[in-house]
């Protein structure tokens, strides 16, 4: 699987993010995993050039509220299908959980009680997305 958060806070590669996006599926066959990481200004014209490469869409509930609009997770949902998602979609609500939908059903999923949280961000990320850019651009 490939994986690209951090969705409008990188915005030297988004001219170019599409094109990678289907590189990607086209020469491995991995699935793409598209997480909007914590910008809530995204564009959404940005999105929907990347929608139709997404296989799993993983926005917070304040990021989908500001990419479509809509203010329930079953509309936010909604936005994103007829944007040109098709695959999975989770509407993350932090602590409480994740609102999940496949093409054939809907579920909310609780969060489960973890003793402590541990931050996994690294910049290091930042750097890995431009050189994947530019071997897979070649």
């Amino acid at each position: 699987m490939f994986v690209f958060g951090y969705l409008g806070l990188i915005p030297e590669i988004e001219p170019e993010m599409a094109k990678l996006f289907a590189a990607i599926k086209r020469r491995t066959g991995l699935p793409v995993l598209l997480d909007t990481g914590g910008n809530r200004t995204t564009s959404p014209r940005l999105l929907r050039n990347l929608l139709p490469h997404v296989d799993y869409l993983l926005p917070s509930f304040e990021e989908a509220a500001a990419l479509t609009g809509a203010t329930t997770p079953r509309a936010k949902v909604e936005s994103f299908r007829s944007d040109g998602a098709k695959g999975v979609i989770g509407v993350k609500f932090g602590a409480k959980g994740c609102f999940v939908a496949w093409q054939d059903r809907q579920e909310l999923i609780l969060a489960s009680k973890v003793k402590e949280v541990v931050d996994t961000t690294r910049s290091w990320r930042r750097c890995n997305m431009a050189n994947d850019m530019r071997t897979l651009s070649a």
